[in-house]
C-alpha cells in the first residue's frame, strides 16, 4: 500500500483550500462502504500504533470530527489515534467513519472517497451535469480564488 501524507497531518490554513458541501458525492456509487473486521485482527492492526495490553473491554471511546465530519481522532483504549492513522492502518476509502463493536466485529461505515478538501470528482460531474461551466465548479471548490489567462 502507497503511504502518504493526508491533508489532517499537515497545520495548513490555505484560504482556498477548505471543506464545502458536494452533493453530487452522496448520490456517487460507492459513497458509503463497510469494513468488517475481527477483533483479534482490529487488535493486531492496531498493535503498533497502541498499548492493546488492557483489561477494558470498552476499546472504542469519544470520536472528535472536524467541520467536515471526517474523524479528527478517536480514543482507542484510552489513547487519541488520528482519523487519518486509522484510515491508512485500515485502508479505509475516507477519514469520514463510524465504527461500532458487535459480535466480535469492528465494524467500520465509511462516507465519501478523500480527504475532504479540495475538488471533488463526482461533485464536480455532478455541478457539470446540472449545468454548471468550468468556473463555477472551480470557484464552488476554490473558494475566494481568481481565474485568469496566463499571457
Amino acid at each position: 500500500m502507497k503511504k502518504h501524507k493526508r491533508d489532517t497531518d499537515y497545520n495548513l490554513d490555505l484560504p482556498y483550500l477548505k471543506s464545502v458541501e458536494s452533493y453530487g458525492d452522496k448520490l456517487s456509487e460507492g459513497y458509503i462502504t463497510t469494513l468488517s473486521v475481527p477483533e483479534e485482527k482490529f487488535k493486531e492492526t492496531l498493535n503498533s500504533e497502541i498499548d492493546l495490553n488492557t483489561n477494558d473491554q470498552n476499546f472504542l471511546g469519544e470520536i472528535n470530527r472536524t467541520q467536515a465530519g471526517t474523524v479528527k481522532n478517536i480514543k482507542i483504549c484510552g489513547t487519541e489515534v488520528t482519523g487519518s492513522k486509522i484510515r491508512e492502518l485500515f485502508e479505509l476509502r475516507s477519514s469520514n467513519f463510524e465504527v461500532e463493536y458487535k459480535e466480535g466485529n469492528f465494524n467500520f461505515t465509511v462516507y465519501g472517497y478523500g480527504h475532504a478538501v479540495g475538488l471533488s470528482q463526482n461533485g464536480a460531474d455532478y455541478m457539470a451535469k446540472q449545468g454548471s461551466d468550468f468556473k463555477e465548479i472551480l470557484n464552488h471548490y476554490y473558494k475566494n480564488c481568481k481565474i485568469e489567462k496566463i499571457k
